[in-house]
């Protein structure tokens, strides 16, 4: 059947299916009779209120017969007359309304069409991929399995209107649909969750290569042509599971420096065969760059990546890396300039670190100050060995250039259990010279004696504030802390700050009828105490684990 053909006659299958919507649309919507002041409105000024509604985000999550566009055609005659003149209300074509397809390209007259036929948010597919028998939004509507054949075939003949193409598909052969230019075509996204096997780097060349004002590109299982023109203007590009052979990096990289303008990226399994490399290095400026996530990536691909990208001190870098901690050394190239390709790294000053003994996995987060908003690193390393997290402890102030660091919060999922040895802690705390504010949570007692300062050790010479959150500690292991961060004879060191505010909360092992005789032998150190016994952490409470714990830590 020609594809004008498809259209003629899905346009009156939808005709004869939207009127069988007419009754239950009356179901949803039974309105009195417009009150006069309604009637009175112009036609104009209706339209503008059935287009604000029908843009509102809640419009998507309806049932069909619940949408704004179908609703308002039944209430009267006249604005049945006004919506159907109406044709920005009928430009957004889903997984919902999607066998109405060629019903609402005809009612949208000339304006541009937003397709979206995606089973799950498109974060969802990219991170993780996603079993297409799940048919329903998270907060939507059950959708009907999307047939991406039965519903794009009518719309080829607009291609040239697509603004937006949303689509999911399990295998790539509807991809024969998408080959005419496709001028005002802003956003692409296409997942394929089980793609066809064949040669690696295969080109596929879409809208003929005439896509001028795409800005927004996602690939997921599915391989673009990396030589076509698809890539050019980008502002964000996301591409995930994708194997490519070793000599495909460099015109990759080529693609990105054709982006100037490019704000977020984002890659996930992503691959260019082991061992690749470049001879000539790039150098790619992205000045605009906001986002770029990093998830999985093999390690010669992602060395070559983060060598070649010149990003702004504002971006926030997020990576995700699994192995056995040996890894580790390798996140960056050798002599890595961190101030020419990541400047945002040493402007680190908030620095919270967290691990989960049950899934083996730590997390760390870098702020540029103790009340950001956003940061500036996130990472996910997921470990295999037992000894991932001693690891991970002495090479985090190694590998990252957190020399700057004035806080750093540390909390684990297992209340007292002594993983990583305490001696990492140690490690770890030699790589932050310049720490001034510490918080510990659920750590054991072992931990606060690799603080204390003896004549052969002096950790954190410059920590003022210490926090203390459901741990076990004793009267005894805490007044000998205390004194040695207090006492003349350590502060002779050189460089040593005396510790001025020791904060406790949540669970400790003190005697309740010895904690106010502890909390007065502390503060004859002249310690502001601030001690909280029975009340939640501020990590239990959601909040920053290192907010007010200084006012103001610039001005020391």
């Amino acid at each position: 059947m020609a594809v004008d053909d498809y259209s003629t006659g899905g346009m009156l299958e939808g005709e004869r299916e939207y009127s069988a919507l007419k009754k239950q649309a009356f179901l949803v919507v039974q309105p009195d009779i417009p009150p006069t002041s309604i009637n009175s409105l112009p036609n104009e000024t209706l339209a503008s209120i059935f287009e604000f509604a029908a843009g509102a985000a809640w419009n998507e999550f309806l049932p069909l017969q619940a949408r704004v566009e179908l609703t308002v055609s039944q209430v009267s005659r006249r604005w049945q007359s006004v919506a159907l003149s109406t044709p920005r209300l009928w430009t957004r074509i889903d997984g919902v309304n999607g066998h109405l397809a060629p019903l609402f390209a005809s009612r949208s007259k000339c304006l541009p069409l937003d397709i979206e036929l995606l089973s799950a948010p498109l974060d969802k597919i990219f991170n993780k991929r996603c079993d297409l028998s799940a048919t329903q939004h998270s907060n939507g509507p059950a959708k009907r399995p999307v047939d991406l054949s039965h519903t794009l075939s009518p719309l080829v003949s607009h291609t040239s209107r697509w603004r937006t193409l949303q689509v999911e598909c399990t295998h790539m052969s509807e991809f024969d649909l998408l080959l005419a230019p496709a001028p005002q075509l802003e956003t692409l996204h296409i997942a394929v969750s089980r793609p066809e096997v064949r040669p690696l780097g295969a080109p596929r060349e879409l809208f003929s290569g005439q896509t001028p004002s795409l800005r927004d590109l996602s690939f997921t299982g599915f391989h673009p042509n990396l030589t076509g023109p698809l890539f050019a203007g980008l502002k964000a590009l996301r591409l995930a599971h994708l194997n490519y052979t070793a000599d495909s990096l460099p015109r990759f990289l080529l693609n990105l420096a054709a982006c100037p303008s490019l704000e977020h990226l984002g890659l996930a399994h992503l691959s260019f065969s082991s061992g690749a490399r470049l001879d000539d290095p790039h150098s790619i400026p992205l000045p605009h760059l906001r986002s770029m996530e990093l998830r999985h990536i093999d390690e010669s691909t992602r060395k070559c990546i983060l060598s070649s990208i010149h990003a702004p001190p504002s971006l926030h870098l997020s990576l995700v890396s699994h192995g056995n901690g040996d890894e580790l050394h390798h996140i960056f190239p050798r002599d890595f300039d961190f101030s020419v390709n990541l400047p945002n790294l040493p402007l680190v000053r908030f620095l919270a670190i967290e691990h989960s003994i049950r899934q083996r996995s730590c997390t760390v987060s870098g702020k540029v100050s103790e009340d950001a908003t956003d940061s500036l690193f996130d990472a996910l390393f997921e470990g295999e060995s037992v000894d991932f997290m001693e690891k991970l402890f002495h090479n985090v102030g190694r590998i990252f250039p957190f020399r700057d660091v004035e806080a750093l919060s540390l909390q684990c999922d297992v209340r007292g259990y002594e993983c990583p040895l305490p001696s990492s802690l140690a490690a770890l705390l030699r790589g932050f010279p310049s720490l001034r504010v510490l918080a510990l949570d659920s750590y054991s007692p072992a931990y606060l004696d690799k603080l204390i300062i003896t004549p052969a050790s002096c950790p954190s010479r410059k920590l003022h504030t210490l926090r203390i959150a459901n741990s076990n500690v004793t009267e005894e292991v805490l007044m000998e802390l205390a004194r040695s961060r207090t006492n003349p004879e350590s502060l002779a060191h050189e460089d040593v700050v005396r510790l001025r505010i020791l904060e406790l909360s949540g669970y400790h092992g003190i005697p309740q009828d010895r904690c106010q005789g502890v909390k007065r032998a502390l503060k004859d150190l002249a310690l502001d105490v601030r001690w909280d016994q029975y009340g939640m952490t501020q990590m239990e409470q959601g909040s920053s684990p290192l907010r007010e714990l200084e006012p103001s830590i610039a001005s020391h």
